[in-house]
């Protein structure tokens, strides 16, 4: 501050700004301020910081109903991001067991059709063995029924 008058008693910028001053001081000190520039300027400035710091002082105004409403959109689409979230890894669980599931059931398939076809080779094998043991010759199919009973009445067993 330049003004030399009032530099060193600050006290009374505060008392001016709150309204503590007596009329004559406060007539002295706004007739001061006219022709001092200077002092003008600090008045101000302390004005301005007083009205801040008030400012941050008082209760702030409730939200309106426009913000909460948003505020309760964004929460449940986070919700919903949530539940998705938590669905694919339960999805990704489900996958591998029926994955696995059907890999093993897949591996019995294919053992048993493997299995049943390899027993029915082997019995077909089995049964012409026998039937060529019993019957050395190749037996050949009566056309008719005629040709039956004639190979029959020729040798009385059927030969």
């Amino acid at each position: 501050m330049a003004c030399k008058e009032y530099s060193e008693r600050l006290d009374v910028f505060e008392d001016y700004l709150d309204g503590r001053l007596p009329a004559e001081v406060t007539a002295a000190v706004t007739a001061h301020f006219e022709r001092c520039a200077a002092c003008r300027e600090e008045v101000e400035s302390a004005r301005l910081a007083g009205l801040l710091l008030r400012a941050g002082l008082e209760p702030t105004a409730e939200p309106g109903g426009v913000f909460w409403t948003r505020v309760r959109a964004r929460l449940r689409e986070e919700e919903e991001k949530q539940r998705v979230a938590e669905f694919w890894p339960a999805l990704e669980v489900l996958a591998r067991r029926f994955t696995l599931t059907s890999a093993a059931a897949l591996l019995l398939l294919f053992g048993y059709l493997i299995g049943t076809e390899l027993k029915d080779q082997g019995l077909a094998a089995t049964s012409q063995t026998e039937v060529r043991e019993i019957f050395p010759e190749s037996v050949r199919q009566p056309a008719d029924g005629n040709e039956v009973l004639m190979s029959l009445a020729s040798n009385g067993n059927g030969r």
